[in-house]
């Protein structure tokens, strides 16, 4: 799978202290800076990342990684967040008017169709 087709962007518009709450770009931009400062994002620039594999119930903040860096790295995608986040949700909102209560039944069942298939093509 084409690892630019899951890449997230957000731009550095606050120092960190000034954000509300703890936020992806944010953080990996701050790992970013340990690993190598000179080429680390800066206020006003646009953050590029993924979301990777972690231990169940890892906040999305912590697993937001650089897509060079997981490419590098072979670092696992965690295809759940983006079925669930990326996917299911707006799919939710779209279809609810149509099928009503039942819009999460029936798109939960194609989820795990989808998340079966995609965790194979993932992870192997």
């Amino acid at each position: 799978m084409d690892i630019s087709q899951l890449v997230i962007t957000k731009e550095l518009t606050k120092t960190e202290k000034e954000y509300a709450g703890k936020q992806a770009h944010v953080e990996l931009a701050n790992k970013m800076k340990k690993r190598d400062a000179g080429t680390a994002p800066k206020l006003g620039d646009r953050v590029p990342y993924v979301i990777v594999a972690a231990a169940k119930g890892t906040p999305a903040f912590q697993k937001a990684e650089d897509p060079i860096y997981v490419l590098e790295n072979n670092i696992p995608i965690d295809a759940n967040y983006y079925l669930e986040n990326q996917l299911s949700k707006p799919l939710v909102r779209i279809f609810e008017p149509i099928l009503g209560e039942k819009t999460e039944s029936v798109l939960l069942r194609e989820y795990y169709v989808t998340l079966y298939i995609l965790s194979s093509i993932l992870y192997y």
